[in-house]
Formats: structure tokens, sequence, C-alpha cells
């Protein structure tokens, strides 16, 4: 399945604020389902996890380096240099949380290389990261 996401819309057949019965009739049944460190509901699909927000709909889409992900018509995971094409096209940097967020495309990319999440790529809705950013260092 191949994912091409679009900044604060979603990714693939899922958009944010798709509720959990929809996106289980896209995507069938999660593997697990549980709350995450937030309190909020994850589907756990293969390669990819759903998280929910207090609406119970959805915020954000956390792909593994197994998806496949496109933006602008390139598989970003696939490329060694994948992370590094969403920076170079975003103006808008932040760095905190292990992560290096890119407001103006709606998407954050794992920072710590050497932790087991060092691949992952998460595309957010609009609002998901307002509470937090300003905790984050600017760095464009």
């Amino acid at each position: 399945m191949v994912f091409d996401f679009v900044p604060y819309q979603g990714a693939g057949n899922i958009r944010f604020g798709t509720s959990q019965e929809e996106v289980e009739e896209i995507l069938g049944k999660p593997n697990l389902k549980r709350e995450n460190w937030l309190g909020e509901m994850e589907f756990i699909y293969s390669p990819f996890n759903i998280g929910f927000g207090k609406t119970n709909q959805v915020c954000e889409i956390t792909f593994f380096p197994e998806a496949t992900v496109s933006f602008d018509g390139v598989n970003i995971m696939a490329l060694p240099s994948g992370r590094s094409f969403l920076v170079n096209r975003s103006k808008e940097q932040y760095l905190g949380g292990g992560s290096i967020v890119l407001t103006d495309l709606g998407v954050s990319i794992s920072h710590h290389e050497d932790s087991g999440n060092a691949k992952t790529i998460t595309v957010f809705s609009k609002g998901r990261m307002d509470s937090m950013i300003g905790n984050y260092e600017k760095l464009v």
C-alpha cells in the first residue's frame, strides 16, 4: 500500500478527522488497539500506527521504515536521504522531543539515530503540535 501524504490533510485513504469506525472500514481491524502516552487511542497496523486525538478522530499517522510513503511523487522512506528531502523543502523547522518538526509540511521526522524509531515519519493534523512547539528550538 502506498501512502501519498498531503500536508494537514492525511495520507493514502486516511484523512485527518476520520473516525475510528471509518478507519476500520477502510483498513480493516488493526493488529492492536491501545492508549498511547498521551492517553489517546492508537491503532497499530503494520508498518504504521494511527493516532486519534481527544475527539477520537485521526490526528496523526506514524510510518515505520517498511512503509511506502510518498510526498511530491518521491518515496521518502525508500531513499537514504528521504528525510533530508523533507527537511530541504521546509521553511519552518523545530527540534524537540526527539524529532525535527516541519510545521509547514505537517510532518515530524525522528531525530535520534540510535533509537529503535530512528526512521519514523509522523504526519499530523493542523493544530496537533501547537501546544508543544513553543518548547522546541526553532531551526529555520
